[in-house]
């Protein structure tokens, strides 16, 4: 049976507290493999965190994290002590381990979308693209999912996938028309 991509819009996505209760995350998609109960093991995570205010990230051993800023910027993101000025559509990668906080230069909420993924399972990767016209999402390549950060885009089935708004990718390639179209198109290989 050959799995559909999925179209998961901002406003249907539920909300839920950070780990360490420090703000609020928005989940896209995870994807979970195994048994029943504690054998199951979440391979990726894709979610978008609200950052209404400066706050610690919560420490998530054994994961990796891209952090893709969703929004205009800019936010100081401090990674074990070394912070970093990010714009709309600027990525950080660090360990889950790390201490990590991110602080707003300005009073205005902000979203990032996070890519977890399980250390020892899988590698993951975020890249940006800026395009107008199609493009090509391709699982075989390892690409998983892509959020519209800005601008306009209409997937094959003639869906309108407006800004925050992500496509999960099924088993068949995906294309994209965008106009003016700022991606972030988040990839996931296994180890």
């Amino acid at each position: 049976m050959t799995r559909n991509t999925q179209l998961k819009l901002f406003s249907q996505l539920g909300s839920e507290p950070w780990a360490n209760g420090a703000g609020r995350t928005r989940l896209i998609h995870s994807h979970v493999e195994g048994g029943r109960g504690a054998k199951r093991d979440v391979l990726w995570r894709l979610s978008l965190a609200e950052l209404a205010q400066s706050a610690p990230f919560s420490q998530l051993p054994d994961l990796d994290r891209v952090f893709t800023l969703a929004s205009p910027g800019p936010v100081a993101l401090i990674v074990d002590d070394v912070e970093r000025s990010l714009l709309l559509g600027e990525s950080a990668e660090f360990r889950g381990e790390s201490t990590t906080k991110v602080e707003l230069t300005t009073g205005q909420r902000r979203w990032a979308l996070n890519l977890m993924t399980h250390r020892n399972l899988c590698t993951g990767t975020t890249t940006v693209h800026h395009f107008d016209g199609q493009i090509t999402l391709n699982p075989a390549e390892g690409v998983v999912a892509a959020t519209i950060l800005s601008g306009y885009a209409v997937d094959g089935r003639g869906r309108i996938v407006p800004r925050l708004a992500t496509l999960i990718l099924g088993d068949l390639p995906e294309y994209v028309i965008g106009k003016e179209c700022l991606a972030a198109i988040s990839s996931v290989r296994r180890r």
